[in-house]
């Protein structure tokens, strides 16, 4: 006897004649080829997976698999529309609650009450019941898929033509277009070791601090990172003492556990405004910057990850490092570096060219390379650098090593394309000074007229400029280093001789 592993569970009927077809859409249907009817399909009774043209209603829920994601047997995740009727849609353990998200954003008492499903995906459940849904949001989730896994999270996935596989995202670190944000890069690093991952939406590592976070009396070793318009996960107390961003400040770093903070005047009808310290003390998760509404956020670091090594670098642009020699301002980095611009209002980061702005996506100052984002329209639709219309001033230290990043284009919803451009800079010489205490800045360097006429922070003797450590180091020089190997060799044959 066969072993039957799938059923319709349809009662068979020898008079009738049925044909089972699978479309394009993933959709396998049972039709009753008589009446022209649909008998069943696969849509009405998926596993773990839902598909555009689903429908998300009462009767239909997602069923993760078992422990792992090669394990079909069905596991203790289960997603669905909330069974009381308010829009919201729930993950249940079994029969413990896991998670709940509304539909839309909802008034409450509460203000981080951010626990909403992205338009975009709402309206991918309800089969776009909005008219205005279909033709915005149809050719976003060409190729896509809403998986509930075997872990807990509901991961949205797109097809890569790329690489030829999906890739995935949990809603991580991510902003207002579903990319990833920016920030938490030197003050806290990713859990996956390159950009490339973020950049072809698999924000599957999130976020990790770059060093541990210090815990002293003093609190000597830590800072914040400030970032701007905000969505998190809800704090975990509010520190009603605070009467001012310093007092939030301050109790949070006296506190060994305090993660990160957010600090905010409350309107109120009667007494007007009302000052709001709230704290974190478990991990940030479901991070998203540039959010409508959204609120600052301050996120403990370890002070050597974020503040300046010395008076020279400029300070971080929102949450995004501008390591030396770059500039964003004219008193800070290094002058032929002043290519970089910031808007303290949202804190985003940008890179002057010959042809205008571009985002600045990402900075590796252990690579010395950065990414911007060029529009299709900029860049034209292919990946070819001899099409390159990013007008770089050739006279500056920076040149370009790819026009898309990795590869990659990342197609938008409104239709376009964006291309990520991977630009590198050349090592800087050593720093230019006005007066002596300029030096101090450089160890074992003092201010000094060159042979151009150029006032810099020249090397001691015994100490030559190191432009990948960026400091004075002591050495020997190239070519003592070359006479004192010859030595050693002729010395050891000298030795095998006697």
């Amino acid at each position: 006897m066969k072993n039957s592993y799938f059923s319709t569970e349809l009662v068979s009927a020898s008079s009738s004649n049925r044909t089972a077809t699978l479309f394009d859409s993933g959709n396998l249907v049972l039709i009753d080829d008589l009446l022209g009817k649909r008998l069943w399909q696969s849509f009405d009774h998926p596993t773990d997976t839902f598909l555009p043209g689903m429908r998300m209603d009462d009767a239909l829920k997602l069923t993760a698999w078992g422990v792992t994601q090669k394990d079909p047997t069905s596991g203790n995740y289960t997603f669905q529309l909330n069974q009381e009727g308010n829009s919201e849609y729930t993950i249940y353990q079994r029969t413990v609650l896991h998670w709940k998200g509304s539909a839309a954003r909802t008034a409450s008492a509460n203000p981080f009450n951010f626990r909403e499903l992205p338009s975009f995906v709402v309206s991918m459940l309800s089969n776009y019941s909005k008219k205005s849904d279909i033709s915005s949001m149809l050719s976003y989730f060409n190729h896509t898929r809403l998986v509930m896994n075997s872990t807990g999270e509901i991961q949205l996935y797109g097809w890569d033509n790329k690489s030829s596989g999906w890739s995935q995202g949990k809603y991580n670190c991510m902003d207002g277009t579903t990319r990833v944000v920016d920030g938490l890069r030197d003050g806290q690093s990713r859990k996956v070791h390159a950009v490339y991952d973020w950049l072809a939406g698999i924000y599957t590592g999130g976020c990790s601090r770059k060093s541990d976070i210090s815990c002293n009396k003093k609190s000597e070793f830590d800072t914040f990172l400030n970032m701007h318009s905000m969505k998190f996960e809800e704090p975990d107390t509010e520190y009603y003492a605070a009467k001012s961003e310093e007092d939030c400040r301050k109790e949070c770093l006296s506190n060994c556990k305090c993660l990160a903070y957010s600090y905010f005047q409350v309107a109120e009808t009667r007494r007007g405004t009302r000052s709001s310290c709230w704290i974190w003390r478990s991990e940030l998760v479901n991070l998203q910057a540039d959010y409508t509404c959204g609120f600052n956020l301050s996120v403990r670091v370890a002070i050597t990850d974020i503040e300046a090594i010395t008076r020279r670098n400029c300070k971080p642009c929102g949450p995004n490092i501008i390591p030396y020699p770059l500039s964003s301002q004219p008193n800070c980095g290094d002058p032929m570096y002043y290519s970089f611009s910031c808007d303290d209002l949202t804190g985003e980061a940008s890179f002057k060219t010959l042809n205008g702005s571009y985002p600045v996506i990402d900075i590796d100052k252990e690579n010395r390379t950065f990414v911007i984002q060029v529009h299709a329209e900029n860049a034209g639709n292919t990946c070819d650098t001899k099409t390159q219309v990013v007008w770089l001033n050739q006279s500056l230290p920076f040149h370009p090593i790819n026009r898309c990043f990795d590869g990659k284009l990342q197609n938008l919803s409104s239709g376009g394309v964006i291309n990520e451009m991977q630009i590198t800079w050349e090592p800087p010489p050593a720093p230019t000074c006005s007066t002596s205490a300029d030096s101090e800045d450089w160890p074992y360097s003092s201010c000094n007229i060159t042979e151009q006429g150029q006032r810099k922070c020249l090397c001691n003797q015994h100490y030559k400029w190191d432009d990948l450590v960026l400091n004075c180091t002591r050495g020997l020089l190239k070519d003592q280093l070359q006479l004192l190997v010859y030595f050693n060799l002729d010395y050891k044959s000298m030795s095998l001789t006697c």
